[in-house]
Formats: structure tokens, sequence, C-alpha cells
């Protein structure tokens, strides 16, 4: 099996030739010790002019355009003259200025800086609070008061003319020197222009520096003059007339130190001047400039490399001494280059598709040719010598003989697309070629004869060069576009291979790259696209190529890497979460894929809903209301580190949208309820006093509480998207650390007390799982997650990372757990294959086998650690994990007599630990948490369920118990009464989603999600009868006064006609034989049997079975008498009579509360179609509707026994509401209704004299009936009293407490009958409220949420 790991060796940045020059000025500076600072591409270069050598910055991810130095040159970054501010300019439409504390790393200030370009800005050295800025037209003189930024314009008056500003410096008195388009340098007083010197440069001045001896201007003119302090003129140098200089040379940045001066030009060079030896500059580093930089190869025998840009320049570059040796300037932008064998001739691939050969030596041309007409993009001599195959974006390689002065002699042309890379054979004889569209093909030479693949098995390459091929598979990523990777070149013979991509990344790969996802070593550096890599001769370095930086970097290669070697912070291992072996633990996958998005948020329901027109009239709210008394639930299953003692030794966790503080000694527990969704994150301060907890949301908030008052302290919000899912507190307990489940897992510090974010940086790309504060150090923190550990340091306003270097001591491992030792530079880490890393400073330099699967849980002790894992073992260690302690396995042999419950099954995977008060805290996946005795015995606190939702819960009729079933196949008891404990579960097949007991309290039915559903003894959960008839959840189940269970399912049916219907069915559970079935009948499309466009219904009938035709409007327009319409013989014909025997089916799909008992239990009612159905044994029918019924409810009063309305749908007439006795069958009222549509919903009042019903139009309208008069309830001129529904899910209450979706629960009147009730909300659910049920004393309100598994039990006062 091909190995996909990444190789052992390394590349380390050595020397960059190139000084982005073009568009930008000021960036050239000294530093104390005489160095150079400046910038190209994506890093910052100190060079030592004096060892000739340089040190890099790494830390940006694009191009750098601006630098400035500190007063204090040991100190540089863009920051200001007075240490503690910076200023920077945009390049937003606003041109942006902003004002930071660079040190604490927060923006000050900010204003719109100019409608047009700024091309400079200073602070005056003299006055803090001042700084001027320039640009197109226009000079600005700014105060910064306060937070505020306050310009004032200068007044060029008659003194000069108003134009571009192009630099400027700033003196004593409010002075300040600008530099300007035209070569004048204008001075100013305050505001005020009171003076110019004109013709100080020939054309623009571009820089103007200050120093103790004076000023330095540099202009497009090529000269650098030197000014004193009061701006008299010193000297002149002209660069132009320097031996190196040339025409059009243009300065664009210049420094003066003492006796030096530094000049960077237009073409990316930079001139150091001495003083003393002013005629003398000296040429210190060289780059290409304009356009991009593509071509490049290296000398096959010397340690030579040779590019070629759009510049039209070709340039030869020694690698030992890192110079530039020789230059050569050609007529058109240069593509392509390469050496023949030998090296002793080079060949030119041109833009315009011709090419050319020169002798190395003196760079002389030998030959030019022309025989394309687009861009030679690739081309490359044969091995021998003997043959040039040149490649070019017209889709040909062309193959010319060297030895007839570069006669075409062959032509490959099977591509269709332009010509990318190409490799010869060993022996000369054959070519492979890669195109744009992704096409590899093979050709014989010299004639470019084509070959199929098949053929080129077995051929040795001279070089591996092409991105295509079965060898090179792995070093594509997921999604990646065929151009996406623009060059590679193997080394045979340490088998690597070097990449470089339009992401700007260089990455190192094993070679051969078989398998796709292949891990490799990426190294930063390069701002744009990388469009060329090669391999020097002796395979001492790679050299890289920036498109647009036009910079040519050199990379020194290491073979082997020492454990405490040197490794650079920003490369690092692949970020691919796809890794060889071994897999991710089954827990962890699990919990990754697990998404937080939510359609709708908490935050998002007050937008939701729309303001009433008008003021109503309400019903106050109940004077009984609840009090949120005890849990059931720890959340487990996807958090971490959540649970700790505090100070007075109480236990703080967290379940569902509730924060919980509970006592051990006396079972009971106090909440805090300031989160409206799901809690993931929790945290104890150091001196565990306050709490932090993060939650899901949107805009995610992060609360710090008080424990003892339970008040919020600090609400932090703004940072994070999705969730919060990592807390902690630093060392000193000032700042708090979060990170979010957003895309980038961002890590946010705040200054929690004020409120404010102190620094942000991206995370990583996949889930981090903890974060920890160094002790020692409040600036340094690491984080561990999936295939990573990275160190990070705080500084000013951002984070900087170095990743954890595992060398040859350990695999690149998912870490779950990690902790810092005695020291701020030893960490220990927690990885799934249950290994416990330790690490000296970022060094991987020691792994011991801990447990059998992941780390989940590690904490530190004064003289040790604890850790937990999977295996649900619990271990104390000593200080370095060299001698295991002691370690105690979870077992319900082990639970004391005091448990607050029952453990459901052996070593449960264990999630946090903790110590204190002489107790082992712990907390499992299964939502349970335990207190371990150091001396052994292991007591239960708190449980609940697990993953899943929780659905079925059901109230014993008589005691103070009650039942629940999930998602997590369990089935539950709980006690209501003091002791808040489960007193029996049982495991069960599949999950369930309803549970019921019989009115005895003997039986239990609970319904599975499988479609089938037992019946459980309730005192010892056997089964006693078990049915599985449907195939589809059972959402319902009820047991009748007599023992009977009625099950609703949601199985649905898919009818040809689009319809959906629900079943039920109804068992005489002892005797386990079905008392009845109801079920759709077969439905077809009404067009195979040529009916009028319209549904087919077959229906049983007492004489035939017959098939009756609907026409698609509402049947409120009813067809004639005896016809029906046929569209085919247009005919009239005659139908015989009649009579419905049955109907299969039951309208479930979109109606709800349709189905009641009548006599006591002995007969049933329900509706579909438009027919109403009483069974009673055998069916009757009220048929009186003429659409579908959508409602259907009974009167419970005494004096109105088996009396039934319904409600239908009306599309054409008004709907109608009919009231009807169920045992005649006769018609009592018809209601027609100012409803339009159809009507949702009807309910009788309690005293059956009033009946409510509710529109199923936009307004969901209520109306109030006298159904017995006809006439409306309130003596309204109207059909009846209508109100404005919100939801459009109005239900009539009686004495009932419901759940609601957006996460309350609401507790009503005894009689709710008008909209927008008068209600008490009580919060703690994170997601929807799934159940609710009142004991049977009517003491204790339980609910049960869906998907925050938790149980909770409500007093009600």
């Amino acid at each position: 099996m091909a190995d996909k790991t990444a190789p052992g060796c390394q590349l380390r940045l050595e020397w960059i030739h190139g000084y982005r020059g073009h568009q930008c000025r000021n960036n050239l500076y000294y530093t104390a010790g005489k160095e150079i600072v400046y910038f190209v591409a994506g890093v910052g270069v100190v060079y030592n002019t004096r060892e000739h050598t340089q040190k890099f910055y790494l830390g940006h991810n694009d191009d750098i355009i601006s630098r400035l130095m500190c007063a204090d040159p040991a100190v540089f970054s863009s920051v200001s003259h007075i240490h503690s501010f910076l200023s920077s300019v945009g390049l937003d439409a606003k041109n942006t200025l902003c004002v930071w504390d660079w040190k604490k790393g927060r923006v000050l200030a900010t204003a719109t800086g100019h409608s047009d370009r700024i091309f400079d800005i200073s602070w005056d050295p003299f006055l803090p609070h001042r700084l001027v800025s320039c640009g197109v037209k226009h000079i600005k003189f700014w105060a910064l008061c306060g937070n505020a930024l306050t310009p004032k314009r200068g007044i060029f008056g008659k003194t000069g003319d108003l134009q571009t500003i192009l630099c400027l410096a700033t003196a004593k008195d409010e002075v300040t020197y600008s530099g300007a388009l035209n070569g004048d340098i204008y001075v100013w007083k305050g505001l005020n222009l009171t003076r110019t010197i004109q013709a100080a440069h020939g054309a623009g001045i571009f820089s103007m520096h200050s120093c103790e001896e004076g000023f330095a201007t540099g202009g497009r003119d090529g000269c650098v003059r030197l000014w004193d302090v009061d701006f008299k003129p010193i000297t002149k140098i002209d660069l132009r007339e320097a031996e190196q200089g040339y025409k059009g040379l243009s300065i664009r940045s210049v420094c003066w130190r003492a006796d030096r001066i530094l000049a960077g030009t237009q073409d990316s060079e930079i001139f150091e001047v001495m003083v003393r030896d002013r005629d003398k500059p000296l040429l210190i580093m060289q780059g290409h400039s304009e356009g991009e930089l593509w071509a490049l190869d290296l000398h096959p025998k010397q340690p030579l490399a040779v590019t070629g840009s759009d510049d039209r320049s070709v340039r030869l570059w020694s690698l030992s001494e890192h110079t530039l040796i020789a230059r050569c300037n050609m007529e058109e932008a240069v593509r392509s280059v390469s050496f023949n064998n030998d090296g002793s001739q080079l060949a030119l691939g041109m833009k315009d598709g011709s090419f050319t050969v020169l002798r190395v030596r003196d760079m002389t041309e030998v030959v030019h040719i022309k025989d394309r007409k687009e861009v030679i993009h690739e081309l490359k001599f044969s091995p021998d010598g003997s043959y040039l195959a040149v490649g070019s974006n017209d889709g040909f390689v062309d193959i010319y003989a060297v030895a007839q002065r570069y006669k075409k002699v062959g032509e490959c042309n099977k591509s269709t697309c332009f010509i990318t890379h190409l490799d010869w054979s060993v022996d000369s004889r054959f070519l492979q070629t890669n195109d744009g569209a992704g096409e590899r093909f093979f050709y014989r030479m010299p004639t470019g004869k084509f070959m199929p693949k098949e053929e080129a098995k077995g051929i040795h390459w001279m070089r591996w060069t092409c991105v295509l091929g079965p060898e090179v598979n792995g070093i594509w990523p997921k999604y990646s576009n065929v151009n996406d990777i623009n060059s590679v070149d193997a080394n045979y013979s340490s088998a690597v291979l070097v990449t470089g991509d339009d992401f700007g990344l260089v990455k190192l790969f094993r070679f051969p790259c078989l398998k796709k996802a292949a891990k490799f070593k990426k190294y930063i550096g390069h701002s744009a696209h990388v469009t060329n890599v090669r391999w020097s001769h002796d395979l001492q370095w790679v050299l890289s190529t920036g498109g647009a930086d036009h910079s040519v970097f050199q990379w020194r290669f290491l073979k082997t890497i020492a454990p405490n070697s040197y490794a650079d912070s920003n490369s690092g291992e692949s970020d691919s979460d796809l890794s060889d072996v071994p897999e991710l633990d089954s827990d962890i996958e699990q919990e990754a894929q697990i998404n937080y998005e939510r359609q709708v948020y908490k935050e998002d329901l007050p937008q939701l809903k729309k303001k009433l027109a008008g003021s109503l009239k309400r019903q106050k709210a109940p004077d009984e209301g609840l009090r949120l008394q005890f849990v059931h639930g720890y959340r487990g299953c996807d958090c971490r580190n959540n649970l700790f003692y505090t100070q007075a030794g109480e236990v703080v966790y967290h379940v569902a949208a509730v924060a919980v503080v509970y006592n051990r000694q006396q079972h009971t527990q106090r909440f805090y309820l300031g989160h409206d969704d799901d809690i993931l994150s929790l945290t104890v301060h150091p001196l565990k006093d306050y709490v932090a907890t993060g939650q899901v949301g949107r805009d995610p908030s992060i609360h710090v509480w008080d424990i003892p008052t339970l008040k919020c302290l600090s609400l932090l919000k703004g940072q994070h998207q999705r969730g919060v899912c990592a807390l902690e507190f630093t060392a000193d307990g000032k700042s708090l650390v979060s990170v979010g489940i957003d895309e980038d897992h961002s890590i946010v510090i705040w200054d929690w007390k004020k409120g404010e974010k102190l620094a942000k940086s991206r995370g990583h790309k996949d889930k981090i799982f903890v974060v920890k504060g160094n002790p020692f150090r409040m600036d340094k923190l690491l984080t561990v997650g999936m295939k990573h550990i990275k160190f990070w340091l705080h500084t000013g306003g951002g984070l900087t990372f170095k990743r954890g270097i595992f060398g040859n001591l350990g695999k690149h491992e998912t870490m779950m757990s990690a902790c810092y030792g005695r020291s701020e530079d030893l960490v220990f880490s927690g990885a799934t294959t249950g290994d416990v890393y330790i690490w000296k400073d970022t060094t991987l330099v020691k792994s011991i086998k801990a447990h059998d699967g992941p780390v989940f849980a590690m904490c530190s002790l004064d003289k040790g650690f604890v850790t937990g894992g999977k295996d649900g073992v619990v271990e104390l260690w000593d200080d370095m994990f060299e001698r295991c302690l002691k370690t105690y396995a979870i077992k319900r042999a082990a639970l004391s007599p005091s448990s607050k419950g029952l453990l459901l099954e052996d070593n449960p995977s264990i999630r946090a630990i903790t110590l204190g008060h002489g107790h082992i805290l712990v907390g499992t996946k299964n939502g349970e948490i335990l207190e371990i005795d150091k001396s052994g015995p292991m007591t239960l606190l708190v449980q609940g369920h697990m993953e899943g939702e929780v659905w079925g819960l059901a109230a014993h009729p008589l005691l103070p118990i009650c039942a629940t079933v999930s998602d997590d196949r369990t089935l539950r008891i709980w006690e209501l009464s003091a002791n808040h404990r489960m007193v029996a579960v049982r495991k069960l097949k599949k999950g369930g989603r309803c549970c019921a007991f019989s009115p005895d309290g003997k039986a239990l039915a609970v319904g599975l999600n499988d479609g089938s559903f037992l019946v459980v003894n309730a005192d010892t959960l056997e089964d006693m009868v078990t049915f599985h008839h449907r195939k589809e959840i059972i959402s319902d189940i009820r047991f009748s006064q007599g023992n009977r269970v009625t099950v609703l399912d949601i199985y649905i049916h898919i009818l040809d006609t689009g319809q959906k219907f629900g079943d039920i069915t109804i068992f005489n559970v002892f005797e386990r034989s079905f008392f009845c079935s109801s079920r759709c009948s077969d439905i077809y499309n009404a067009k195979e049997d040529k009916c009028t466009e319209g549904e087919i219904v077959f229906i049983h009938f007492k004489t035939s079975s017959f098939v009756s035709c609907r026409p698609p409007v509402s049947r409120a327009a009813p067809l004639p008498d005896k016809l029906v319409k046929n569209n085919i013989t247009k005919k009239k014909k005659m139908v015989e009579e009649l009579s419905l025997d049955h109907v299969f089916g039951y309208r479930g799909f979109d109606c709800r509360n349709n189905l009641h008992y009548l006599n006591d239990g002995a007969d049933i009612i329900f509706h579909t179609a438009a027919a109403a159905l009483w069974f009673a044994g055998t069916q009757s029918f009220y048929l009186e509707h003429t659409d579908d019924i959508l409602c259907l409810t009974v009167n419970q009063h005494p004096k109105y026994l088996n009396i039934i309305a319904t409600g239908q749908i009306g599309k054409c007439l008004a709907p109608s509401i009919h009231v009807w006795d169920a045992m005649s069958k006769q018609t009592l009222s018809v209601l027609r209704c100012s409803h339009a549509k159809g009507i949702g919903y009807i309910n009788f009042s309690a005293t059956g004299k009033l009946l409510l019903s509710v529109g199923v139009d936009p307004e969901h309208t209520i109306t109030v009936w006298r159904w017995q008069e006809g006439g409306c309830a309130y003596n309204s001129p109207a059909a009846g009293k209508q109100f404005s529904v919100e939801d459009g899910r109005m239900q009539t209450m009686l004495s009932v407490a419901f759940g609601a979706v957006s996460q309350h629960l609401i507790f009503l009147l005894t009689v709710c009958i008008s909209s927008q009730a008068k209600h008490k909300r009580y919060f703690g659910h994170s997601a929807h409220v799934t159940n609710i049920r009142f004991s049977y004393d009517d003491k204790y309100v339980i609910s049960v949420g869906g998907n925050d598994c938790s149980v909770f039990v409500w007093r009600c006062i």
C-alpha cells in the first residue's frame, strides 16, 4: 500500500531575490544594528549586508504593500514616532484612516481619509496627537482628540499650485515639508503653505525621509538629494549616472541613517550609498519587476539558476553566493527557459510565440525562430542534447534538431488545448506532455508520432515535471481545478516531490504520490500563485518563483529532521482531514459531523412575529405558575471539560439551555436561565466564583455569571457564528478565551469585565476541541483538535501560532485533551490512539500509552494528572506521566448505595473530569455525572438521556413517577418526589417516540421508531405483548379507559393523486388480537380510465365497485343528479343508485385532534375525504359535506352527548361548519362562515353552547358561534367576532400545559378562546419542547426537550 504520510524531510527558506519597489514607496529602512528592513511578496526581510544573510517574517498571507519604522529602530512595524500609536490608510473607497494602539491591538479612532487616493501619512514627532496625510490634489492636517480624528485641509493660497502631493515629512513648530508631482517641495507652517523649493527634482518626488542629520528625498528623475534640518541642500546623488545605473531609473523609497543612504527603485533594486563615497553607489539587491515571472530552470552541473520574466529580462543567479551574476534584456517577454544537457546553451520561450537560443558564457544569440503565434509556455532539451521540444499555447509541440541549426524535424499535434508541461525519457526516444484540458499524451521522438498510453508503460523519465499521471495522483486537493497546480519537480534520490500552486504554497510530497489525499508539508511566503519550482543539480536547494510578486525564493532542502531542530513556524503538515492510519474514532467522527446550524434561531423569533393592528382585550394570565425544581440530564455526548466544583463544593455543569449548580449533600439544584439556546461550553474562573457559558446561535452569546447570586456579570457577543464550543479563563482571571464553530473556528480573547475583544484569529479549518491557557504566561495558550495541536501567542490585537512538531516520535493524530505541566513550555495532550503526548515548547519529546481508545479528558493536579478515556477508566498519574498511580474503572458494581440512579452500562465513555474536595468528578457520554472517592466508592449524582431526541413522556396515573422514551433506545422511569432519580431503565431494540401508562398504572405502552410497539409491565419493564404492524415511526399511543390501546402512527401512503393519508389501528391488548384496522385503498390516476380531469377513488359499495370522477374544482358546486360527463362520447350516461358500505382511510397528514372516542370508548369517530365516519364494529357515515373535511370535534358537555361538529374546505362557496348528531346523523346546524378557503380548527366551549372556528385564510380569522342559533356569540353584526391569529395554529386549551417550538413552556388559563391569550413563559429547554404532562396529583409538570435530551421537573406553585 502506498504511503500517504507526509515526507520526513523539509524545506527552510534561505534567500529571497527581489524587493517590492513597484506600486509602493517609503518601504526601506535601517534597523538599530544597521541591518536593512524591506519586504517582498508576503515576507518581511531583515538583510544583514555585512554577513550577507537574511531573516524572514512570515506572518502575512498576501502581498505586503506598506511598512513604517518606529522612532526606536529596534521595533519595526507600521508604527508612529510616539511608539504607542500606529496609523494606517485603507484602499477602500473612502481611503479610511485608522489610528491604533498597536501594543493592545485596539482601534482608537477612524475617519474618512479622502475621496481620492492617499499616498503618504506621517506623525508629528513633536506633537503626539498631530498627523499629516497627502495624496491626489490635497494635504490634510489631522488632530487626534480622544477617539475622534479631525482633519483640516492645507491652504495652498497663491504661494503654490494645487497639485498632487506624493510624500511628506514633519519638523519642529508644526512645519511640514511635502514633495509634489512637479518636483517642487512645499513648505507648510500649520495649515498654510509658506514657500516652495522649486525644481528640487526634475520630476515627481516619490519619497521623503527625516532623520537627525536632516532630510533625504528621492524622485522619478533617479536622484537622491540630501537636505539639512532647515531644508537647505547638501548634496545630490544621481543614480542614473552610477556604474549600474540606467536610463529611466525611478526612486520610490529613501532612507538616511548616519553615513549610509538606502534607495529603492521602481524596478525592484536596492542601492546603498556611503556618504563619503557618494559617487560609488552599491547595488545590493535586485529582482524582476513588472508583469509576471514564470520562466525558471537550474543549471545541470553548477549551482546556477536562470529566470525570465514579462519585464523582458533574463537573469542568471548564483545559488551559493546569493547574487545576480548576469542579466540580458530581450525584445519580448520571456515565459519559459531551459538549459541544454551540458549547460552551454540556454533556450528562451517568448510570449509572442518565438524562441531564442543563447550561449551561456556571454549571453549572445545562437538562433531565433518563430513558428507559432501563441506564447511558448514550456520547452526542454532532450537528455542527449540532440533535440529541443517547444510547446506552445497553440496546442503543438515542435521538435528541433540541435545539430542541424535547430531545424524542425517533428510535430506533436494530439492536444486540443495549450501545452503546460513536457518531459523526455532517459533515452531521448519518448516525450510525454500535459495540456490545459487535463490530457496526458505520449509521442515517439523525433517524429512526434502519437503513442497509446498502454505502450508507454515502463518508460523511465529523465525528470518528472508533469502534473498529470498516476505518479502524482495524490498531489491534487479535493475539488481542485486541473490548472490549480502550476509546477512540480521530483527528487528521485530522496523520493520527494515539490509542487507550486495557485494558492501561494510550496508543498513537499512523497514520490511517487499514488493515492488521493496524500499528506504533505507546506510552506508559505509567496503572495500570489507559485508559477514554477525546480531542484538544483545537486538537490541541495529548491527554487520557486512567484507570478505577480516577481520574487525568486531559494529553499534549503533538509533530508532529515532532528527532534529539536529548527522548524519554520509558518510551515507545517497538511490540514487535510483525510488520514492514512488509523481512521477516526467513531465517537469523534460522529461529533465532527454534528451540524449546529438551524433554520430559525431564538433571536429570529421577534422579527417573525407580526404586530397586532389595534389593541385587544385579553384575559389575564393564570395565577398559578411553575418553578423549575430539577433537571435530569447532563450534556456529555458532544461536549467536554464542562464539569467543575465551585468554591462552596457545589457542582456546576450544563444541559439544554440551563446551567445547573448542584448541591451534592441536599440533592438540590439551582439554575442560571439566561441563555436562550443550547449551551455548548462551560468553564469556571480560577477563583471558582464565576462561570462562563457559551451557546448556539447565529450570533452566539457568552455569559459570565456569578455562582452565589446566579446574576449575569458580562454578556459577550458579536465575534462568533453558529456557536461557542470551548471556553477558558486565563490564569489571572482577567481574560477569557473562546472558540467558535464557524468555518474558521475563530479564537477570540476577551476582556470579559469590559466586554471588549482583545484579539481574534482564525483557529483551524477543522474542529477545535479544547483551548487551554498557560498558567505561567497570560499571553500564551494552546488549542487541540482534528489532526493538529497549535501553540498560540497573544500579540497586540492578534494571535500568532506555531504548529506542534511531531518529528519521528509520534504520528500526526487528532488531539482530544490537553494540560500544561509544571513549567510554561511543558505540555501534555491526549490523542485518539489512547497515547499521551509530551511536548517541550512546540516539539514532541515522548509519548505514553495511557488508555484503550481516545483520551477524552485530562486535568492537572498539584503533583500529577488525572485522565479519562473512551474505555471508561479514570487514571491517576505522576507529574511527568512516568507512572500510573491508580485506576478506577466505572462499573455498576462499584456504585455506592447513596447513588441517585442506575448506571446504564459499565465503562461508559468519559468526557469531562475534574478534582476537588477530596473527590474526582466525572462526566460521561451517556449523560451521567459520578463522584469518585479516592478510596474507591463511586456515587451517581445526576443522569439523563444521551443522544437523539426525547419525545415520549407519560405521567403515572396514581404514583409520583413518570416514564420517558428516547432515540437513545432506552425506556426510563423517574421518581418525582424529593429523591429525583431514575428508578428503572430498560434498553430497547429501537428508539422510541411515545409512551403511555394504562389507567390502572400497571402497564406501559411504548411506540418505537421501526413501526412496532410493545406493552411492558410498569413495575418490572418486562414485555407483556408486542406488535409490529407498521414500517414507520409510531408517533403517539394511548390507552382507553378499558385498557384498550390506540396507536396513531405517521405511516404516510403517497398516492398517485398526490394525497396523503394516515392509519389508525385499534388493538385489544390483553387478548393480543386486532380489534379493528383501517387503511387506504388503492388509488389510481384518472387518466388511465379516461375520465375527465379528476381523481379516481375506489370505494367499496353494497351493489358493486364503481369508479366515480371528481372535477378539479370544489365540490361545493354539486354535480347534476345521476349524471356523469364523459369527454369521449359526449353523451349522458345513467348511473344506478349506490349506497356507501366502507371507506378505507383517515386524514392525518395535515389534521390533528380529529380522532375521538364516543360512548366511553366503545366507538370512535374520525374523518377522511368529505365523509365523517362513526365506527362501532361497522362503519356509518355523515355525508352532507361537499368538500374535504379538515377538522372534527366532539361536544364534551353531558347535555350535548354525541354532538359532532365538522368543518370543510370551500373554494368557490364559503366553507361551512356542520353540527350533527352522531347517532341519527341528523344535521342540527349549518354555519356558513366568513372564513376564506376553509376551516382549520373547531372546538366546543366547556358549556357546550359555544363553538369556536379558525380559518385557514392568511389572517387565520377566529369566529365564536352560538351554534344552536346560527349566530355569533358576541352579538356582532357580522357573522361572528374575528381576531387575527399570529401563527395560524390556534387551539382550545382546557386546563392543559403544552410545549412550543420556540423553546418556552406556556401556562394558560382553563378556557382560552381568544387569540394572543395572556400566559406565563418558562425558559430552560434549548430545543423544541417535545412533550409535557401533569403528574397524577397536579403537583408537578414534567417536560422533555427534543435535541437537548433532558427531562425537566417543574413544581406547580
